[in-house]
């Protein structure tokens, strides 16, 4: 079974947007499905406790505000629980992505169930950082780096480069290893994955982008 982990920091109008498209494209997410509040704004929890609620969510606070590596660092310490243990998958969604095309998590999860030097799949977002607009894409900026792989039905690209915490699956094993801190946290943390192990990274289907970023970094926070 698949946990549904979404991040927040108190961006109303973009989670409504964000969570509506991944509940309508996304299949199979048929496990718990949380919330992590790093607002630390009371109101807002109330306000997605009401929302989200009826979506089957509970929402989670981190208490005072914590930024982005302090959160998560929370967040994987939560869902190590014995309350997930037979919950072996995690989708982690972050308050500010739109799910632009269908796809059912169980075929994510089969991939890196067969591949399991895949430490996660990501689905594809949009060039957002100018380096990557001036290539035409993030794949584009070094094209190189990425291995196509065609298994069935299913297609994927490969590569050493990076972890993301944009949309993705990963195993909830991952979540031992713990979350590091300091800046460039997911560069970080792609990096020593790939010192420790063969590890790789996956990305969904390649092609045109199956996830659209709609908000403004928070400068400060780390998101």
């Amino acid at each position: 079974m698949i946990v549904l982990a979404v991040t927040t920091d108190g961006r109303a109008e973009c989670i409504e947007r964000s969570l509506d498209s991944l509940l309508t494209r996304v299949r199979g997410l048929d496990g718990p499905r949380l919330i992590f509040d790093d607002s630390g704004e009371r109101r807002y929890r109330r306000w997605l406790q009401a929302r989200f609620g009826p979506e089957g969510f509970v929402v989670i606070g981190c208490g005072a505000r914590l930024g982005q590596d302090l959160a998560l660092g929370r967040m994987w310490r939560y869902l190590r629980g014995d309350e997930f243990a037979g919950h072996e998958w995690v989708m982690h969604a972050e308050d500010d992505f739109v799910y632009e095309r269908e796809v059912d998590a169980r075929d994510l999860c089969a991939v890196l169930d067969r591949h399991p030097h895949l430490a996660q799949m990501a689905l594809l977002r949009q060039p957002w950082f100018p380096a990557e607009r001036q290539a035409g894409g993030i794949v584009e900026r070094d094209p190189d780096a990425y291995q196509p792989v065609a298994e069935g039905p299913h297609c994927w690209l490969e590569h050493r480069l990076w972890f993301t915490l944009n949309p993705c699956l990963y195993s909830r094993r991952l979540c031992r290893r713990g979350w590091p801190r300091g800046r460039r946290h997911e560069w970080r943390f792609g990096r020593e994955l790939c010192e420790d192990s063969t590890a790789r990274f996956g990305i969904w289907g390649g092609g045109e982008p199956w996830v659209t970023h709609i908000g403004e970094r928070r400068a400060g926070h780390g998101y």
